[in-house]
């Protein structure tokens, strides 16, 4: 059973901006204030300031909580404008007067949750002004879930596959493959932020059976990598649809004539138009991964181009069977992971994660393995994510020669943006109780060694310690 679980915290989407200069207002669809807890004070007859209100955690009026994770939650509202006089969220009959935050710039009210029953509540939110009680006052729905917000059943959807989903505007969409119609399709729904469907879903593959599909969202389309075949070979597509379904893009074949697509894939938005990611095999013993670039609004094609082929072992060598891969870009760049066998004379051949980087016209500017070193360890799985302004691929190994399974080490490798948006620093983090801190993000980790690598160069970090290496300013203890 597919499923996917939302739940309230401190971070979210805004369910937008109500403004009003008295009364009782409704949210309507503004973007969120910023602002503190003091407005400008008008006088000499001006205009009074406008009150601007929002609710950072509520998507489309919901909210969702599960008080087996939180028992009391930090509910914020952020307002602005004239100055607040009160702030206050009620449930379930109990009145919490919020707190102003500096940090945030919100209004912080701890509502407790843990004893509430599984269901939905009404949340009202007030806000007075030093002029007006209730100058804000709107009732949101929250959903209690001790065991998350199920999407799918199992009975009716079956084999529910590939979810992602997106924030959109006062809403959250969801793109997944089932087979409820009796064939395989893949399906786009919106979602608000109680984990409720809102509307139809709407089918984005074609009649045939899309198999293993995966979308990226870019404002107001959606591009869908899919393959279809009710079992081997599968053939790789891509197509482009608006967000009612229309196609946009027409299907586009992926692998050349004798060939056949290979499982995973993966396609993403780089902030102007969309880049994708597949593999093919052929009966010739031929292998390729291929990347392409549409953008997003003239829906011109860049590529395919190879980005690495089967090799003979010198040393590189072919693709697992189950090759993961995944793709991030920005608009200058685009930044791709997978898994290849490399050959050591001294070894056996083992799957290592690979990371290569492309331009927007699809000229390949590196090609390089992740780990510092090849030693007795496998890397099936790999994948690279937009991060704080550049790119942070991760990816996970198994160390053959350690006597306890679990305790196998995590390797990351962080790259920044800048001149040559390449690997300006690679992590090896190896065993014990430390946190490693890198541009604000936390990893916890173990009995810490540290190798990092720039330039050539390899510092190693004891725990407490800390060095800036290429910008970066890795800490650990």
């Amino acid at each position: 059973m597919a499923m996917v679980v939302l739940a309230l915290g401190p971070l979210g989407c805004s369910d937008g901006t109500a403004e009003t200069t008295g009364g009782e207002a409704s949210a309507g669809t503004g973007g969120t204030s910023q602002g503190g807890g003091g407005g400008a004070q008008g006088g000499g007859g001006a205009a009074p300031a406008t009150l601007s209100v929002s609710l950072p955690q509520v998507v489309g009026g919901a909210a969702q909580v599960n008080p087996n994770v939180y028992a009391t939650i930090p509910f914020r509202v952020v307002a602005s404008g004239p100055p607040i006089g009160a702030v206050r969220a009620e449930l379930a009959g109990d009145s919490v007067a919020a707190s102003y935050e500096e940090g945030s710039k919100s209004y912080v009210a701890m509502l407790p949750v843990e004893d509430l029953p599984d269901g939905e509540v009404d949340l009202l939110v007030s806000v007075d002004t030093a002029e007006q009680p209730d100058a804000f006052k709107k009732t949101v729905t929250l959903r209690v879930a001790r065991d998350g917000v199920q999407l799918t059943d199992f009975f009716q959807d079956h084999h529910a596959v590939t979810p992602r989903i997106y924030a959109h505007g006062d809403g959250y969409l969801v793109t997944h493959t089932d087979t409820s119609s009796g064939t395989r399709e893949g399906w786009l729904r919106a979602l608000d932020g109680a984990g409720r469907w809102q509307g139809e879903r709407i089918p984005i593959t074609p009649g045939e059976e899309g198999w293993y599909m995966r979308t990226a969202l870019g404002e107001d389309r959606l591009a869908v990598l899919f393959q279809d075949g009710g079992g081997a070979p599968y053939m790789n597509h891509l197509r482009l649809v608006d967000l009612d379904g229309k196609e946009l893009l027409p299907t586009m074949d992926l692998d050349p004539e004798g060939c056949w697509g290979s499982y995973y894939g993966d396609v993403a938005f780089d902030g102007s138009a969309f880049v994708a990611l597949w593999r093919f095999r052929c009966e010739d013993g031929k292998s390729e991964i291929r990347w392409l670039r549409i953008d997003a609004q003239s829906l011109a094609v860049t590529g395919p181009v190879t980005v690495a082929s089967a090799g003979d072992g010198k040393p590189d060598g072919v693709f697992p069977d189950l090759c993961q891969m995944s793709v991030a870009g920005n608009e200058q760049v685009s930044l791709v992971s997978f898994s290849r066998e490399y050959h050591n004379p001294d070894l056996e051949p083992l799957p290592r994660a690979q990371l290569a980087r492309l331009d927007a016209g699809g000229k390949l500017l590196s090609s390089e393995y992740l780990a510092l070193d090849h030693g007795l360890r496998e890397e099936y799985e790999s994948r690279v994510f937009r991060f704080a302004g550049g790119f942070l691929p991760l990816w996970g190994s198994y160390d053959l020669t350690l006597p306890e399974p679990n305790s196998m080490p995590v390797y990351f490798h962080a790259t920044t943006t800048g001149a040559a948006v390449a690997a300006d620093c690679a992590l090896r983090i190896e065993a014990a109780a430390a946190t490693t801190t890198i541009g604000g993000c936390q990893l916890a980790v173990s009995d810490a060694v540290v190798a990092a690598k720039a330039g050539g160069t390899v510092v190693e970090l004891k725990k407490d310690g800390e060095a800036t290496i290429a910008g970066s300013r890795i800490l650990l203890g």
